[in-house]
């Protein structure tokens, strides 16, 4: 079974996720959909900025999602991964962005936020947030980094064909999150991982590693090789392209 909980206005979907986690104990497959984000959380400190009802800004969670027995990133990474092969049968040709989006080209389309809370159990329950942009045109200022479904396709598309997808992709991630090692998962994004093979920089607040991106690690760690040959393994920051 399915609850959706829809707002016209949040101030975060992950936030208020959270919360209602904190106080309950979840018994059904939940998405809870904001039509505007006031307040849109990324990774780190950064913002999800989006038009009001252009765009899918949703969390989810699920009563399976305990991590007693299930490792936060090996979900994530799968969630990735099945949304990506969702959204692709779409002929959108996207790529991955380690460690949490979605590409056209080289612009943004997805971001995914993955964390935990304790639910009113005590258990550690996942929960995974998405921003899909879906409608939206114009991205003002953030033009040249920022791509929508529609933009890419000839046909309209909407906020509610673009729940169902990330929903079932979400559901398909519930069904297999016990039978699918997290080194099966990165070696499957390594066929279509953005940036593979060329040069960019991981950036973790002051400190920048750069280097050939040669892939992900097992462990869901990227592999960078410096100019003197080294080998690096990051297991979290930002990626940015190397200027040509």
């Amino acid at each position: 079974m399915r609850r959706l909980v829809h707002f016209k206005s949040l101030h975060s979907t992950n936030t208020y996720t959270k919360h209602w986690a904190s106080k309950s104990t979840p018994i059904y497959s939940t998405a809870i959909l904001a039509d505007y984000q006031r307040h849109g959380r990324g990774r780190g400190s950064n913002l999800w900025t989006a038009d009001a009802g252009k765009n899918l800004t949703v969390s989810f969670t699920h009563p399976k999602l305990r991590l007693r027995d299930m490792n936060a990133l090996r979900i994530h990474f799968l969630f990735t991964l099945n949304l990506f092969r969702a959204l692709n049968t779409l002929d959108l040709n996207l790529s991955i962005k380690w460690p949490n989006d979605l590409m056209l080209g080289d612009k943004k389309i997805a971001g995914i936020l993955s964390e935990v809370q304790h639910d009113k159990s005590g258990d550690s329950l996942l929960i995974i947030g998405l921003g899909l942009n879906v409608g939206q045109k114009d991205f003002g200022a953030l033009d040249n980094k920022a791509a929508s479904i529609q933009q890419a396709l000839p046909n309209n598309f909407t906020v509610q064909q673009a729940l169902e997808i990330a929903w079932q992709a979400f559901e398909k991630t519930v069904e297999e999150a016990s039978d699918i090692s997290l080194a099966s998962i990165c070696e499957e994004i390594n066929h279509h991982l953005y940036a593979s093979g060329k040069q960019a920089s991981i950036r973790q607040g002051e400190n920048k590693t750069e280097g050939e991106v040669l892939g992900l690690h097992h462990d869901g760690r990227i592999i960078l090789r410096k100019s003197d040959g080294t080998i690096h393994y990051l297991a979290a920051g930002n990626l940015f392209l190397s200027p040509r």
